[in-house]
C-alpha cells in the first residue's frame, strides 16, 4: 500500500472495474483527474448499459448472487455514470451524501451516480441518501451506494469470472 489511502481506494476500484469490463459487453472506463486533483466528485467514468450499472449494484448489495448473468450482448443504449470513492472504515456521513448529491448537477449528462466506501451510511445519511434517491429518480438519474463489503462482493464475484475465463493462446 501506498502512503496515499485515497489513491489506494481509487485503484482498488479500477481494478474491480476492470475485471467487469472483462466481463460485461460494452462496459469501459475513464480516469478524468489523477488521485488529489479536482475531479468536481467524479473518481471514474463508466459508460455501460443501464442493464449492467443496475445489475453490479444488486451484486455490490447482496441482492444477486451470482455474476454468472453478464451481460454479452451490447446494449443500443450506453449511459455513463460518475463514481465518487471515499476510502474509509467509518460510516459516511450526511455531509458525504450532501456533497455527493451537490456534484450530481456537475455532471449533467451522466445517468448514474454511484457512490462508494464507507463501512456503511449513517442513520441520518441514509435517510438523506433515500430521499435524494427519489427525487432524482423521477428526473431519470439512478443514485447508487456500494459499502466496502459491496465492493468486496463485486471484487470476489468478478475476478473469479476472469480467472475462469480461457486464455485466448490455451490449447485445450
Amino acid at each position: 500500500m501506498s502512503s496515499n489511502k485515497g489513491k489506494d481506494g481509487e485503484m482498488r476500484v479500477i481494478k474491480i472495474i476492470a475485471d467487469i469490463a472483462i466481463q460485461e459487453e460494452g462496459f469501459d472506463f475513464t480516469r478524468p483527474t489523477i488521485t488529489n486533483e479536482s475531479d468536481m466528485g467524479a473518481d471514474l467514468m463508466i459508460r455501460s448499459s443501464q442493464q449492467s450499472l443496475n445489475r453490479i449494484l444488486h451484486i455490490a448489495a447482496g441482492t444477486v448472487q451470482s455474476t454468472n448473468e453478464c451481460s454479452t450482448e451490447r446494449s443500443k443504449k450506453a449511459i455513463e455514470s460518475r463514481v465518487d470513492v471515499k476510502t474509509t472504515q467509518s460510516k459516511l456521513q450526511t455531509d458525504t451524501i450532501e456533497k455527493f448529491v451537490a456534484d450530481v448537477h456537475k455532471h449533467p449528462k451522466s445517468t448514474g451516480h454511484i457512490l462508494m466506501g464507507g463501512s456503511n451510511l449513517t442513520a441520518p445519511a441514509q435517510r438523506k441518501f433515500d430521499q435524494y434517491q427519489a427525487e432524482f429518480k423521477q428526473k431519470g438519474k439512478i443514485l447508487g451506494y456500494i459499502s466496502n463489503d459491496g465492493i468486496s462482493r463485486l471484487e470476489s464475484g468478478y475476478a473469479n469470472l476472469v480467472s475462469l475465463a480461457p486464455k485466448e493462446n490455451e490449447v485445450d
